[in-house]
């Protein structure tokens, strides 16, 4: 028995045929769904760590970046850190907050116009704490692990 709804035994009344809109709707939300399976995996959020080559420890480093800090607390002199999530990213210089002698000290970047993160996902900071005056963070080289 045919229904009232139906006309011809075909689409119910008031159905309009699909729309090339609606495939076009479709395509983009499917492209979109793959863009996001493209993002990369959690574990690929760059990453820095720290190898202090001086013969003085530097106390609380902080490394500190345009968007963000990473916290690193006590490097001993010739030890290197674990790699420490840096989400903004990793740049070829910092600024610096540390401790000396039981004072908090910072060291400012001058300016951070046009600098950009560094390509690569693992990195390594050379420091070497000099204790002149003022007190200061050199950093002796800045690698690209991975």
């Amino acid at each position: 028995m045919r229904s009232p709804h139906t006309k011809n035994n075909s689409r119910p009344v008031g159905c309009a045929s699909p729309s090339p809109f609606l495939g076009f709707v479709a395509a983009a939300a499917a492209f979109g769904v793959a863009l996001l399976g493209c993002a990369p995996p959690a574990d690929e959020v760059p990453q820095l760590r720290v190898v202090n080559v001086g013969t003085q420890d530097i106390e609380n480093l902080t490394i500190v970046f345009p968007s963000h800090s990473v916290e690193f607390g006590d490097v001993p002199s010739r030890s290197t850190t674990s790699y420490a999530e840096s989400p903004g990213g990793v740049y070829g210089y910092s600024a610096f907050r540390f401790d000396l002698g039981g004072e908090n000290r910072s060291q400012p970047v001058i300016d951070w116009v046009g600098a950009e993160p560094r390509q690569g996902t693992r990195f390594t900071y050379w420091l070497e704490l000099m204790p002149g005056s003022p007190p200061g963070i050199r950093i002796a080289d800045v690698t690209t692990d991975l």
